[in-house]
Formats: C-alpha cells, sequence, structure tokens
C-alpha cells in the first residue's frame, strides 16, 4: 500500500475514534458539556493535536450529524434489498429506522441528526457548502422511501389514487414522531392522563404497537 494511501487511512480512523469518543460525553454528559479540551482528554491527545482532525466543536457536531445519516441509510438500504415484495420492503424499512432512532447508544445523535442547525443557519459561515452536500446525502434515505412507496402504491388499488410524494413524507413524519416521543421519554409521562396512562407503563412496547398499527395501516391501505 502506498504511504499516502496507508496515512489517509489513519487519519480517517482516528477522525472515527474522536468521534466515538465525542459521542461517548455526549451520552454521558451531554452536548453542551462537549468540549474540545475534554474531548482531547477522552481521545489521548492535546488539544493542539484535536485541533488538526477537528477546527471546532462545530464541525464535530456536523460530522456527528453526517455519519448518523450515513448509518442509517446504510442499515435501510441492507434491510431493503434482503426484503422480496413492496410491502415486505415498507415493513423491513419501518422496522429499521424505528430500531435505529430508539437504540439508547444512538438517541443523543438522532436528536443532532434532527435537531441540528441546517443549511439556512449556515449561510455566510465556512460550513455552508459542506452541511449542503452532508443534506443532500442524508435526503437519499427519503428516495429510498419514495421509490419503494410509489412502487408499493401501483399495486394497491386503495392507496393508488394517493399521491406518493405525500405519503412518503407522512412515513418519514410518522416514524419521525415515534422516535422522538421515545427518546424525550413522553410515553413515560402518559400516566398523569387516565385515557392514555396504559400506554406509560412500557414505552418500548407502546412503541411496537404503533409501529404495527402504521405498518397495518400501508398493508390495509388506510395510510
Amino acid at each position: 500500500m502506498p504511504k499516502s494511501a496507508r496515512k489517509t487511512q489513519e487519519v480517517r480512523k482516528v477522525k472515527k475514534e474522536i468521534l466515538e469518543n465525542a459521542l461517548k460525553i455526549i451520552n454521558k454528559e451531554g452536548i453542551d458539556n462537549l468540549s474540545m479540551r475534554k474531548l482531547a482528554r477522552e481521545s489521548n491527545m492535546s488539544a493542539a493535536n484535536l485541533y488538526n482532525y477537528y477546527g471546532s466543536k462545530e464541525s464535530i457536531i456536523i460530522e456527528l450529524d453526517n455519519s448518523g445519516f450515513k448509518t442509517l441509510y446504510r442499515m435501510v438500504k441492507n434491510a431493503v434489498n434482503s426484503a422480496k415484495s413492496p410491502i415486505e420492503k415498507i415493513k423491513r424499512l419501518i422496522q429499521e429506522y424505528i430500531e435505529f432512532g430508539t437504540n439508547p447508544e444512538r438517541v443523543h445523535q438522532y436528536n443532532i441528526m434532527f435537531n441540528s442547525a441546517r443549511v439556512s443557519d449556515y449561510i455566510g459561515t465556512g460550513f455552508e457548502a459542506l452541511v449542503e452536500y452532508q443534506t443532500r446525502k442524508a435526503f437519499r434515505i427519503l428516495d429510498i422511501c419514495y421509490k419503494i412507496i410509489s412502487e408499493y402504491v401501483k399495486h394497491n388499488p386503495k392507496l393508488n389514487r394517493k399521491n406518493p410524494k405525500l405519503l412518503t413524507l407522512r412515513l418519514w413524519i410518522e416514524l419521525h414522531g415515534i422516535v422522538a416521543f421515545f427518546n424525550t421519554r413522553l410515553f413515560n409521562e402518559l400516566y398523569i392522563s387516565e385515557d392514555f396512562k396504559e400506554y406509560a407503563q412500557d414505552s418500548r412496547k407502546t412503541v411496537q404497537i404503533l409501529t404495527n398499527e402504521l405498518i397495518n395501516s400501508i398493508v390495509n391501505g388506510d395510510f
């Protein structure tokens, strides 16, 4: 292997480890308590050396955002490719999304992915082009979803008059809603309501119930 290629691989490995350490700190202490100095200590390097890989805390947050969407895309793509029929593809997509979003080790990264500043917030900064590029890559998940929904709509008489683009957006919004409710522990607070307190006893079970309801609504053409 050429020396330059080996060096590039080494840099990628170190940067990956730095991101993993950043996520450890965020999972343990919250994103507000992440600092370059603390991250340098966690990574067993000097703060000056850390800046050779990432120029700021903001660049690390952006990269965590990006790596999260890359992982989610890979999981969804693999799940979809392992299914044969359109409805099985939709089921696998939904299940993988929920699995990713509610994984305890990814809760904070998921929040970064959907609560970070967007492209318009970076206009006039040095990050604008990077964030736009990464956002385009993130929307590959939407493209997969749209392709599957479009295919399924063609074979389902109850859905073939509906707009597959709007159905795709609705699906992503509903999935995000389930994950967000779970991650912010809102399901646990339902005990306050007499009508909904049964769903507060086991929030993960409630997620499964809602996931099955969502899949059934699509299968039955009620979505």
